[in-house]
């Protein structure tokens, strides 16, 4: 059963990592659960990944156009060296780039999800707090 359900681009890009897992957290998907349990958030994982793709995109023509390249990829510093004074200070195009990427990570993106239960996830043990998975996809 799928249903419909308002997210902004931010948990889009939330709720993906707390699925798949990053440096930092475990992903669901990689914790032990029934096999409807991840065929269930498999399929979820897949309604995000176009999102999360079409907002990398974005993403990097942004950084390519504020940053600058170094080793063959482009970043964006915290900081630049003032050409007078020649000192650290807080890149000015970081600040731009916050005012492009701000926007587009608001934006409201309808996605049609599939209805995950708690009961599903009975067995699942969890160490971390996945507050959007929690707070927007798991129904009682």
């Amino acid at each position: 059963y799928m249903t419909k359900q308002t997210f902004k681009l931010a948990e889009v890009l939330q709720l993906h990592q707390e699925l798949v897992g990053n440096e930092q957290i475990q992903g669901l998907l990689g914790l032990p659960m029934t096999m409807f349990a991840k065929f269930r958030l498999g399929k979820l994982v897949g309604e995000l990944a176009k999102e999360v793709e079409a907002y990398q995109k974005v993403n990097e023509e942004l950084i390519k156009k504020y940053g600058e390249e170094k080793d063959g990829s482009f970043m964006i510093f915290n900081y630049v060296e003032d050409e007078k004074t020649k000192e650290k200070v807080l890149n000015p195009n970081l600040e731009k780039y916050s005012q492009e990427i701000n926007p587009i990570l608001q934006e409201e993106k309808e996605l049609e999800i599939p209805e995950i239960k708690i009961r599903d996830f009975q067995d699942t043990k969890v160490d971390g707090y996945y507050s959007v998975f929690f707070s927007k996809v798991v129904t009682e």
